[in-house]
């Protein structure tokens, strides 16, 4: 991945999201040239959490038309850990 070099480029795993979420969104800050207090990265570490946004229909895909997604037979967003398809 000849991106992963670039100053713009943000790569972060999903299992490093699960470690460290508030370490991930200050990384993303500095890329984005953010300044964010410790409230406002508190509040974007809880709101991004996989629970919200599992809660939210913004995000997961209830929204979507059923001729495009069959909510009926699998969730999109499912228990949220890593590795669980094992």
């Amino acid at each position: 991945m000849e991106l992963k070099e670039r100053s713009n480029f943000f790569l972060v795993t999903y299992e490093e999201l699960q470690q460290n979420p508030r370490g991930s969104v200050k990384r993303l800050c500095q890329i984005l040239g953010k300044d964010l207090n410790s409230q406002q990265i508190d509040s974007v570490v809880e709101n991004a959490s996989f629970q919200k946004m599992k809660d939210n229909r913004m995000s997961n895909f209830s929204l979507v038309a059923e001729e495009f997604f069959r909510e009926k037979k699998g969730k999109f967003m499912r228990k949220g850990k890593s590795r669980a398809w094992v």
